[in-house]
């Protein structure tokens, strides 16, 4: 699988940026956006002997984040 590497290097705050546009009127959507704003810089693979441990990896991610999602909701309600 294919990762692509894009101008943007502050996720979050450049999407807030892109939806801020959108709703001021630069953009008429978000696709037009995104189309826009954002360019893919470098492609990258996986090193193919690496790929069963990242599935591995990942996996254990999906698990600690499903039992820590009523623990990040609870650590939210008290920032």
């Amino acid at each position: 699988v294919r990762v692509d590497m894009v101008n943007a290097t502050e996720g979050p705050a450049f999407g807030a940026a892109i939806m801020a546009a959108v709703g001021y009127g630069i953009f008429k959507d978000v696709e037009e956006a995104c189309s826009t704003l954002i360019k893919v810089t470098d492609s990258v693979y996986p090193i193919g002997e690496n790929v069963s441990k990242y599935d591995e990896i990942y996996a254990i991610y999906k698990d600690l984040y499903y039992l820590l999602k009523n623990t990040f909701k609870r650590i939210s309600k008290n920032s």
